[in-house]
């Protein structure tokens, strides 16, 4: 843009920009005149930049937050770049759009895990600390049970003392079985039971799926009756009770498969089913052990929810390879 000069002869006349603080000579008089500098234009910084750092930081353990700092942030790095001249802030555009993506990808993760760092399995641990068998490192992984031992994956594995429950899964846990097993950071579970004289036969899928259906207000490990949850928060006793969940839906996954014998037994099974309880579906690995002497039946299964059962499958798998059945049962 051209700039106007007037000069003390009363000359007024235009010079090009490129001369912006430069001396140049009146085309009437000659004397020299200095040129005025360019005014460069005030730099601002963005508002979309500096709301994109503020949310990256201020939200950044949630999802919605970290997701709507990397939006703001790439709507800044645009206008940064078509107004370079007049707007600033790429440095806190780029630093919320990457830790954006970050925290966004961690809590993902997170959330597809069913933990949120950990948090979940504490507080479980918490609330199941009167329920349990103190955890103990130096104990022996094996148990052995009247009829049958089991060994436990790891020491987080413990026993459910008598009158355990806990709502989310309750209507999987059977007053008559003869031992369970919880890990409370995974949620995970596992449990045998026993009946005398009872042949399944060659119908252990639909043995299996009814037995899974029975009684969906079944009480807790040996005890005759639900209780409520302890009251927390000064809650009266005249409160409702919760109200207990039940088991909507029962399916069959995949095909039940025969396992090896031994001496013992006279048939085993293998099949996975999946039940589901306040929309929540539970995936259920079961093993049955049919008895040649005594024609006893032994019922062992390992279960957790599904979404985190692809995490515990090891142990849970490992647990059902450890089960024997005692000489005599």
């Amino acid at each position: 843009m051209p700039l106007s000069l007037t000069c003390d002869c009363g000359a007024r006349f235009e010079v090009e920009d490129a001369l912006a603080g430069q001396s140049v000579a009146c085309p009437e008089c000659q004397q020299p005149l200095q040129a005025p500098a360019l005014q460069r234009p005030t730099l601002r910084t963005s508002g979309f930049a500096l709301a994109s750092f503020l949310l990256a930081i201020v939200g950044a353990f949630t999802v919605v937050g970290t997701v709507a700092a990397v939006v703001l942030g790439l709507i800044a790095v645009v206008r940064i770049l078509r107004d370079r001249e007049r707007v600033a802030g790429l440095g806190f555009a780029g630093f919320g759009v990457g830790l954006g993506l970050a925290f966004t990808a961690l809590m993902l993760w997170a959330i597809s895990n069913g933990e949120l760092f950990g948090l979940g399995a504490a507080l479980r641990r918490t609330q199941m600390a009167d329920q349990l068998d103190p955890v103990d490192p130096k104990a022996p992984l094996e148990i052995r049970e009247n009829g049958f031992s089991l060994a436990r994956p790891t020491a987080k594995w413990v026993r459910a003392r008598k009158g355990f429950q806990s709502l989310p899964v309750q209507p999987l846990l059977r007053n008559d079985a003869l031992l369970l097993l919880v890990q409370p950071d995974l949620y995970a579970f596992l449990d045998v039971q026993s009946e005398a004289n009872n042949q399944v036969g060659p119908a252990v899928e639909e043995f299996i799926l009814n037995r899974l259906k029975q009684d969906p207000t079944q009480p807790a490990l040996n005890n005759d009756k639900v209780k409520s949850p302890p009251k927390f928060g000064g809650i009266g006793d005249d409160d409702d009770p919760p109200e207990i969940s039940r088991i909507t839906k029962v399916i069959a996954v995949g095909t039940p498969k025969s396992l090896p014998t031994d001496d013992k037994a006279q048939q085993a099974n293998e099949m996975t089913a999946e039940a589901t309880i306040d929309g929540k579906r539970w995936t259920v690995l079961v093993r049955t052990y049919q008895m040649k002497k005594s024609g006893r039946l032994f019922i062992v299964r390992a279960f957790a929810e599904t979404a985190r059962f692809a995490r515990v499958k090891d142990e849970l798998v490992k647990a059902l390879d450890s089960f024997k059945v005692s000489p005599g049962s």
